[in-house]
């Protein structure tokens, strides 16, 4: 990022000159309800493990910047924050997205068979080439498991996506899910890379 220019940061909406990071990165988690989506945010972000959500209508932030291959890498994950429930997901929670998490719980198939409909939101409303990762939660449960693991990997596999399965209450998997993505993003070329962070969301103003 060049040291000329200041950064608009859509967390805060404030101005930062000379950034502490090499890149910010926009990621959504997205799912049916009870997946376990602020649970495996709150466990990557803050090592927290809850069972039960007090959530309000809107997008609910977290931010964690880590360190990947030499770059310090800020992250803006987004989560619906219980507005699945209303169908109240809107387009904007998908813009300037660069990495997607689609999360489904192993022991509800439905939440599986969903997981095609909330692609299609996100081919329709974010950004052209984000990358994708599927996760299958609650792997803690697995006495209760309705989606075997080769169902979970061969959807990934149809859909051109990296597939893991997690458990957000024990952190199996957790981080691993957050750097895999990371990394597919920091694949692309310099050049793409540039553009990436042009249109994450920040404002670039020339002094």
């Amino acid at each position: 990022m060049s040291s000329t220019s200041q950064y608009k940061d859509l967390f805060n909406g404030s101005y930062i000159s000379n950034p502490v990071y090499d890149h910010l990165f926009k990621l959504i988690i997205i799912g049916e309800s009870g997946v376990g989506k602020t649970c495996i945010t709150l466990r990557f972000t803050d090592e927290l493990f809850k069972l039960n959500f007090t959530h309000t209508l809107g997008v609910d932030f977290k931010i964690k910047t880590v360190d990947i291959k030499g770059k310090k890498i800020k992250l803006q994950i987004w989560d619906t924050a219980g507005q699945e429930r209303f169908h109240a997901v809107t387009t904007s929670h998908y813009k300037h997205t660069h990495g997607v998490i689609l999360v489904y719980d192993i022991t509800n198939y439905n939440s599986f068979l969903n997981i095609r409909k909330w692609l299609r939101n996100v081919e329709e409303f974010g950004r052209e080439g984000a990358h994708l990762v599927l996760v299958g939660n609650k792997l803690d449960l697995e006495s209760q498991r309705e989606v075997t693991y080769n169902g979970g990997y061969q959807l990934a596999n149809d859909l051109g996506m990296t597939f893991l399965e997690v458990s957000a209450k024990e952190a199996s998997n957790i981080d691993e899910c957050f750097i895999v993505l990371v990394e597919n993003i920091l694949k692309k070329n310099p050049d793409d890379l540039r553009i990436l962070n042009d249109i994450q969301n920040l404002a670039t103003v020339k002094k």
